[in-house]
C-alpha cells in the first residue's frame, strides 16, 4: 500500500513505551481511527455501530466509556439502517416507491424470491443500488461521482426517515445527510 503498515498492538506497545497512557483519548481515538480504516481497506462501506462497538471494546479492552469520549472530543458515530447501500439508494428519486419493510429487512435474494434474475447471493438493497448507480457493487471501489450529483436529493429524500441516533437502532433511516449538512454549516 502507499501507508506505512502498523497492527495496532503493535503501535499501542510504541505508544504505552512513550509514556501514552492504556484509557487515554488519544489511544481510544486511534483504535476507533484503526478498525474503520481496517474495515474500508477489507472492502465495507460503513460498519454498524453494534459491530464497531463490539469491537472497540474487544481490541481496546474497555468498558463504554468509547462512545462517550467519542462525543466529548467531536467524534461522530454515523449510522445508517440497515446499511450504508440505503444511503446510497436515496441519492436516486423516489425513494418512497419501495416498500419500507422491505427496506428495512434488507432480506437476502435466496432463490431469487426478492428479486427476480438478480444474484441470489446478494441483499435486496445491493441489488437496488446495484441496479439504479448501473453496475455498483458492494465491496469494489464506490465511484461517488455516480452519486454526488444527486447530494441534495439524498439529503431531502434522508428526511423522510429516521434520522437521530437513537432511532437508528431500530428504524429505517440514515444520518449521513444529517452529517453532510452539519459540514456545510
Amino acid at each position: 500500500g502507499n501507508g506505512i503498515e502498523l497492527e495496532f498492538d503493535k503501535a499501542e506497545g510504541m505508544a504505552v513505551k512513550t509514556g501514552y497512557p492504556m484509557n487515554g483519548e488519544a489511544r481510544i481515538s486511534a483504535g476507533i481511527t484503526y478498525i474503520l480504516v481496517n474495515n474500508t481497506f477489507s472492502g465495507h462501506t460503513c460498519l454498524p455501530e453494534d459491530r464497531l462497538k463490539s469491537t472497540a471494546l474487544k481490541l481496546l479492552e474497555i468498558d463504554n466509556e468509547i462512545f462517550e469520549k467519542c462525543n466529548k472530543n467531536n467524534i461522530r458515530i454515523v449510522m445508517s439502517n440497515p446499511n450504508f447501500e440505503f444511503w446510497l439508494l436515496m441519492h436516486f428519486p423516489n425513494i418512497g416507491q419501495y416498500d419500507r419493510k422491505k427496506l428495512l429487512e434488507n432480506p437476502k435474494n435466496l432463490k431469487q424470491k426478492v428479486v427476480p434474475g438478480a444474484s441470489k447471493h446478494k441483499k435486496y438493497l445491493e441489488i437496488l443500488v446495484s441496479q439504479a448507480a448501473q453496475g455498483y457493487s458492494k465491496g469494489c471501489k464506490i465511484k461517488f461521482e455516480k452519486f454526488l450529483p444527486q447530494l441534495s436529493l439524498a439529503m431531502n429524500q434522508a428526511e423522510q426517515f429516521c434520522e437521530e441516533a437513537e432511532g437508528l437502532k431500530t428504524e429505517l433511516g440514515s444520518a449521513v445527510g444529517k452529517l453532510i449538512k452539519s459540514m456545510r454549516e
